[in-house]
């Protein structure tokens, strides 16, 4: 599963209170039984996180 959501920081995009940090994201995708890791990938205003069965 891929999860990709605009930074906190970012200035375009939907409001801040609906965006999630990558920690959350992994934290719920680990607490679902994946194992879950952010992606190093440079967007300019976005993050990746990828989940997979363990």
């Amino acid at each position: 599963m891929f999860v990709v959501d605009f930074t906190l920081e970012a200035k375009r995009g939907p409001p801040a209170h609906h965006r999630l940090r990558p920690e959350q994201i992994i934290d719920d995708l680990t607490a679902g039984g994946l194992e879950a890791s952010l992606i190093d990938e440079p967007l300019p205003d976005q993050h990746i996180v990828v989940g997979r069965r363990k």
